[in-house]
C-alpha cells in the first residue's frame, strides 16, 4: 500500500461525485429547457395558426 494510495482515493471519489452531480444538473436542465421549448411551442403554434386563419 502506497502512503498516499488512500488520499487518491479519496479525491478521485470526490471528482466522481462532483462529475456525476455535474452530469445530473446538466440531465435535469436540459430536460427542463426541452420541456420549456416544447410549451413554449404548443402555446405559440396555435397562436399562430389563429392569426393566419384570421387573416
Amino acid at each position: 500500500m502506497r502512503p498516499f494510495g488512500w488520499k487518491n482515493t479519496i479525491i478521485s471519489g470526490i471528482i466522481g461525485t462532483v462529475v456525476f452531480d455535474v452530469i445530473g444538473l446538466l440531465l435535469r436542465y436540459g430536460v427542463v429547457v426541452v420541456a420549456y421549448n416544447v410549451i413554449i411551442h404548443r402555446n405559440l403554434f396555435p397562436i399562430r395558426e389563429k392569426n393566419l386563419s384570421f387573416t
